[in-house]
């Protein structure tokens, strides 16, 4: 089942909908309006045969709502509305459980308009403001929560030592707070998006920040320490990646493996001055990239019989082909003067 954030139903207000494993019968179950709440803009949650989610907006106050609805589409059901004292605004946030309770985060709202931290009962009742953002340490919280050790990972995606948001944790009971990292601009900003749990490191990624400012991914020690940006993000390899998650897979995808089956060749490599390439004719441009993904140079209609790299310095690069807007990898270069 899932939903549509960004409109459409008889109200233009968003829908719930499901749809068969084998991608066939896509069935509307559910039209936002207003008082229910509209864009819903998280995942659902799953729990005792109901599916939990949120609105960014719609309600009394059009700051959100809480809602279930029953695993058979019908039963839906508003269990809050949001405002601004007890947060509101979950624009990308999903619910999660833990411990036995429904935590949540709300983008803004609270003492001071940082958003809040919140959980409430399986049954709905008693919700709870456990945490109010301030600049300082952190505002507008992104994502869902990671559990770990006892404790709940999460990424503010503003504010702190340095106004690019942190990840923080806090303990299960709501006490605790703290901040195990201030992102800046050369090692990423804004992380939005949720943490990813692998061989005991966090790995996430940056909206913003890194040498093109299109974003990074990084990882961070479960104990906190030993943050390290991973990659920048870059011109060809995409950039400023809003929502979602990392996926860790049994056989990392590699670029030297695409590579196995195209049909052009790299000689002579190493290169010192220049290279050359066994069809180029029919190539809008090639790019030549570091290792991180930054564009290096660009040969665009390039018809001479090789490629000068005379301004390239030393190292190991990436070459790929095609067109700004799409582009498939070649091979690995290596500069050697």
């Amino acid at each position: 089942m899932g939903s549509n954030h960004k409109g459409g139903g008889i109200n233009d207000f968003g829908v719930i909908f499901n749809i068969k494993n084998d991608g066939t019968e896509f069935t509307k179950v559910h039209d936002f309006d207003s008082i229910n709440g509209k864009r819903p803009y998280s995942k659902f949650l799953e729990l005792n045969g109901k599916l939990w989610g949120m609105t960014v907006e719609g309600g009394t106050e059009n700051a959100g709502v809480i809602f279930t609805i029953n695993l058979d589409g019908t039963g839906f059901s508003k269990l809050m509305d949001l405002n601004q004292e007890n947060g509101k605004s979950p624009f990308a946030n999903s619910l999660s459980l833990h411990d036995g309770k429904i935590w949540g985060a709300l983008v803004r709202g609270g003492e001071s308009s940082g958003g809040v931290l919140f959980n409430m009962n399986p049954d709905g009742t008693e919700f709870t403001k456990v945490y109010q953002f301030e600049n300082a340490e952190g505002r507008s919280p992104r994502g869902s929560l990671l559990e770990h050790n006892s404790k709940l990972w999460g990424y503010a995606s503003g504010g702190g030592a340095f106004g690019d948001g942190v990840i923080f944790t806090i303990d299960l009971d709501g006490s605790n707070y703290s901040v195990m990292h201030n992102f800046s601009e050369e090692n990423g900003e804004n992380p939005w998006g949720e943490l990813t749990l692998h061989n005991d490191q966090f790995w996430g990624t940056t909206v913003n920040g890194g040498s093109e400012d299109r974003g990074t991914v990084f990882r961070i020690n479960v104990d906190g320490t030993g943050f390290t940006k991973v990659a920048d993000l870059g011109y060809l390899f995409g950039g400023h990646p809003f929502y979602g998650s990392l996926l860790v897979v049994e056989s990392p995808l590699s670029y030297q493996n695409e590579a196995l089956d195209h049909r052009q060749i790299i000689y002579p490599n190493p290169a010192s001055n220049y290279f050359n390439l066994t069809d180029r004719y029919n190539v809008e441009s090639i790019f030549l990239t570091n290792l991180q993904g930054k564009l290096i140079k660009e040969y665009k209609h390039y018809n001479e019989q090789s490629f000068p790299l005379e301004d390239v310095s030393n190292g190991v690069y990436l070459l790929f082909e095609g067109s700004e807007n799409s582009q498939k990898f070649i091979g690995e270069i290596i500069v050697n003067k």
